[in-house]
């Protein structure tokens, strides 16, 4: 994971499965997924899998 152009109230992030994401302080559990741009929720906790509700799907989506 790549951590780029962050600053006290904003962050993005990669990863190799999701691409680009960016949240911030206010939005966080959201994040935003550029490359399909849509909001994405991350489920607090969650892990093996790591869940994250799709706004635009209105599906959960599992990542290991």
């Amino acid at each position: 994971m790549a951590v780029m152009g962050s600053s006290p109230d904003s962050l993005w992030l990669y990863t190799r499965d999701m691409g680009w994401l960016w949240t911030s302080q206010s939005r966080y559990p959201y994040l935003y997924r550029a490359q399909d741009h849509t909001w994405i929720y991350y489920k607090r906790g969650s892990r093996n899998p790591q869940l994250f509700y799709n706004t635009r799907t209105r599906k959960w989506e599992r990542r290991w």
